[in-house]
């Protein structure tokens, strides 16, 4: 997907794929913290390991919204 957004090969349809995924990611961290859980991210690697939170749910936000600027 990210190779397909950057080389504008089917970029729309290859953002639709990334906002999807995005939002399933999400959605997956709002449910674990509804359940209180708060386990570590690692979303960025070894240095970024701190537990899951509000701020994970604003940045995939963010980045949803420029997914969808790319559709455009």
């Amino acid at each position: 997907m990210g190779a397909a957004l950057i080389t504008q090969i089917a970029r729309r349809p290859a953002a639709i794929v990334a906002a999807c995924l995005l939002t399933a990611f999400t959605a997956l961290i709002a449910v674990r913290l509804a359940q209180g859980r708060r386990p570590p991210c690692a979303c960025f690697g070894a240095w970024s390991t701190k537990p899951i939170g509000v701020s994970d749910i604003a940045r995939n936000i963010a980045l949803l919204v420029l997914a969808g600027l790319s559709m455009i």
